[in-house]
């Protein structure tokens, strides 16, 4: 299970084991937030298709999700992926929640 804070954080459990959470990158120059979740869910799905680990996959949806924010509206931006990977490997780890 992924659960996103908007801007704040990502929480993830995969129910073998306790529940982590990674800082979302941060957007600098945010336009609109129309189509992130979308985004997000978009990318970790192909990811996890594609046969990454879930911590990979989620961390790749949530970089594509903050730059995805750079445009306006639901068909604003669709970062590729090289620009979203850079993105995810800029972050900090996983660790565990904050009390």
């Amino acid at each position: 299970m992924a659960v996103t804070a908007g801007p704040d954080r990502l929480l993830l459990h995969d129910g073998a084991g306790p529940a982590r959470f990674l800082p979302v990158p941060v957007n600098p120059r945010p336009v609109d937030a129309t189509g992130a979740g979308d985004c997000f869910t978009g990318t970790a799905t192909a990811r996890l298709a594609l046969g990454d680990r879930l911590e990979e996959a989620v961390a790749y949806g949530a970089a594509a999700a903050s730059l995805s924010v750079s445009g306006s509206g639901g068909t604003g931006r669709v970062p590729p992926f090289a620009e979203t990977s850079a993105l995810a490997a800029r972050q900090p780890a996983w660790s565990p929640p904050p009390p």
